[in-house]
């Protein structure tokens, strides 16, 4: 009897590895829905296609005052797409924004938006992104919202918010 079962045992073996030497797993594998994200402003221009990336213009907001715009998020892809981290970042340049830079403390800045961290968007399914900026005092406001996924290709996306606080009176340059 324990011979027996070593020849089975390795007749089975021996099969399973010929089954997966013929099973051309990386054809599977491609066909498996995948999540793609996009960022599209309210004209309708998406981060991918923005030269050199997507900005958001606030323009000028007295101190005090607010202006909001509309960020949307979109899946485009096939699988479904889970926003997995939203948060403001101090810097100037897309690539630092998207790999270095470190998320800022919302209460710190003018920017304010609703968290939407762990929502789930099917194929072609967005939301939108009410983004508000309220100066406390004058000045320029540069900053990105960084938006990371589940999207494989490209995890982590990026829009810059641009605005300048004027600190209660609107004056002509």
């Amino acid at each position: 009897p324990r011979g027996r079962i070593s020849i089975l045992t390795r007749l089975s073996a021996f099969l399973s590895v010929a089954l997966l030497v013929n099973c051309q797993c990386d054809e599977n594998l491609e066909s498996l829905p995948e999540p793609e994200i996009v960022l599209l402003n309210e004209d309708g221009l998406a981060h991918d296609e923005a030269d050199p990336w997507l900005i958001i213009a606030f323009g000028d907001v007295d101190s005090g005052q607010s202006a909001t715009q509309t960020l949307t998020i979109k899946n485009r892809g096939s699988g479904t797409l889970t926003l997995e981290n939203l948060c403001l970042v101090s810097t100037t340049d897309y690539e630092e924004a998207t790999s270095t830079a470190p998320c800022v403390q919302m209460t710190s800045t003018d920017y304010v938006f609703s968290n939407i961290v762990g929502t789930e968007l099917r194929s072609d399914e967005e939301v939108e992104l009410d983004i508000s900026f309220s100066p406390q005092v004058g000045g320029d406001s540069n900053m990105f919202l960084r938006v990371d996924s589940n999207d494989e290709k490209s995890p982590i996306v990026a829009v810059q918010l641009t605005a300048r606080g004027t600190a209660g009176r609107l004056c002509a340059d």
